[in-house]
């Protein structure tokens, strides 16, 4: 199921999303991209374009969604394309959902209920 949302929800930029719904496709289509790389040259270009150009798409949108999980702003995946900002980003990427959570609990004075 998480290969299928990965590609439905490719316009949604506004929900939240887990870890394992991030990560499993994206290191399932990353594999897959290589496969295209068996077929005939022409197919091979062609496919190339349209795979890439969804698959850019989709892994934007379910980054994005994957930080509004986190609690971070969206905005974060322009460190996408900047060198050295995205090893940072795919660090936060992996982090847990609750992280942000745990952090603010501990760091509270209130007495647990």
């Amino acid at each position: 199921m998480y290969l299928v949302n990965f590609w439905l929800k490719m316009f949604d930029f506004k929900s939240n999303i887990g870890v394992f719904e991030f990560w499993i496709p994206l290191i399932f289509y990353h594999f897959a991209f290589y496969a295209i790389g068996f077929l005939p040259e022409t197919l091979m270009t062609i496919a190339i374009y349209i795979y890439f150009g969804g698959y850019l798409i989709a892994l934007i949108s379910s980054g994005v969604r994957r930080l509004h999980d986190l609690n971070f702003s969206g905005l974060w995946m322009i460190a996408f394309f900047i060198p050295g900002l995205n090893a940072i980003l795919a660090i936060m990427l992996l982090l847990p959902s609750d992280f942000m959570g745990a952090i603010v609990d501990a760091g509270s004075t209130k007495p647990k209920e």
